[in-house]
């Protein structure tokens, strides 16, 4: 079985390549449901970032800080991945710069659009399968918390940062 190490490169390599999520608020009163976004992120670390327009379902639900969930499926069905953590509207100017691109402006009315809207999400908890040419074998990844055993399942602790 592949180390913690060669789980968390494998993730980060995957997200740099397909950079599209599920993403929704977490909770099962949550208002919003998972919808596609794409993933942005400053090298191989959270926070993620997604752009979005302020006149969204989910930029409204976040005007305040939200659990949410973002899944991810790797092209070639090889790696699946849910990851928990923070969500909340993070409109900094620098990182707006930073992650534009033409795709980013596909999607609005040039750079200065009122409704461009920055969401940042801090995963504190991920959740990675691989499927290499055997039965799909899982394992958490937890961000900064100590392995647990609840369910009988093999825990293993492994900073993405």
């Amino acid at each position: 079985m592949a180390t913690q190490q060669e789980i968390a490169g494998k993730l980060w390599d995957a997200l740099q390549q397909d950079r599209f999520v599920m993403l929704g608020l977490d909770g099962a009163d949550a208002a919003v449901q998972p919808q596609p976004m794409t993933l942005l992120m400053d090298g191989n670390h959270s926070p993620f970032w997604f752009f979005t327009s302020s006149e969204t379902d989910l930029a409204r639900a976040v005007s305040t800080e939200q659990r949410a969930i973002a899944t991810f499926t790797k092209k070639g069905l090889d790696l699946f991945a849910s990851m928990r953590g923070t969500l909340v509207v993070d409109n900094d100017q620098a990182v707006m710069d930073r992650l534009w691109s033409p795709m980013v402006e596909a999607w609005f009315e040039g750079r200065n659009d009122p409704r461009i809207t920055l969401l940042r999400l801090d995963v504190s908890e991920a959740q990675v399968w691989l499927n290499e040419g055997q039965l799909l074998a899982g394992v958490k990844l937890m961000l900064g918390i100590k392995p647990t055993d609840q369910d009988g399942q093999d825990r293993d602790t492994v900073d993405l940062d």
